[in-house]
């Protein structure tokens, strides 16, 4: 469906495309490129129509986004830009085994690839490749926010990485009892909405400054270092959550 404000604009049917399951802005945002297991279809924003279809040579497994444009990731491998339809770049994935979602940074080059079996690889500005174990499951779904990477996983888990930090251990943000297959941030990034497996959309407050003025209230002390580290994560930086003047 085509929706067009408050009301339905029209029903589009997508022909030879198999079970669509993405869609990404293209070209500026004035198309979408519809995304099928093994073929592609353009819609033109301003007239509703489909203006190209493509039949793909591979399966698509997973798509990202690297310089403004999709990604294509499928059973094999292998890595497709998409410039346009007759326009596709082919690359071999870095890493190995199956991904299922990834993620780039570039201001601070870098680059994540998570995988079906929980892995996720972050690889630097210099090619260098680090191995983070966190998930148990299939990756879902990753961000990168400057040096800060975020991601979901069929295991529940959203986890939170601070790549600078030499170890780059994950601070479990929270856990679902069901899975996590999509989250995004609110425009001020105070907030985190994620969806699960059941249908379930949850709202959760991210932003420091926010907790701390939360915890302000409810608390008669700060936390010691070691507090700070068990319950906040030592890949925070420590801060006082009252003020001298307050205790």
């Amino acid at each position: 469906m085509v929706f067009n404000g408050k009301t339905v604009n029209q029903i589009l049917y997508l022909e030879n495309i198999d079970r669509p399951f993405s869609i990404q802005n293209v070209n500026d945002s004035k198309q979408l490129l519809i995304i099928g297991e093994n073929s592609i279809a353009l819609l033109d924003i301003a007239t509703d129509k489909i203006i190209g279809t493509w039949r793909l040579d591979f399966r698509v497994m997973s798509v990202g986004r690297r310089d403004y444009k999709p990604l294509l990731f499928d059973n094999r491998g292998r890595m497709h830009l998409f410039n346009g339809l007759d326009d596709i770049t082919n690359e071999k994935v870095p890493v190995s085994g199956q991904v299922t979602a990834f993620a780039s940074s570039k201001n601070e080059h870098l680059t994540a690839y998570g995988m079906a079996d929980g892995t996720i690889w972050l690889i630097d500005k210099n090619g260098k490749s680090f191995k983070l174990v966190g998930h148990l499951s299939q990756v879902t779904k990753m961000k990168l926010n400057g040096k800060r990477l975020y991601s979901s996983s069929y295991d529940g888990k959203l986890l939170f990485w601070v790549t600078d930090d030499p170890q780059i251990k994950p601070i479990t943000l929270f856990q679902s009892s069901s899975w996590l297959t999509d989250f995004t941030f609110s425009s001020t990034k105070d907030y985190i909405w994620t969806g699960e497996h059941n249908g379930t959309i949850t709202e959760y407050l991210i932003s420091l400054p926010k907790i701390a003025q939360r915890l302000r209230q409810n608390v008669k002390r700060n936390f010691t270092k070691e507090e700070w580290n068990y319950y906040v994560g030592k890949g925070i930086p420590y801060r006082e959550v009252k003020v001298n003047s307050e205790q």
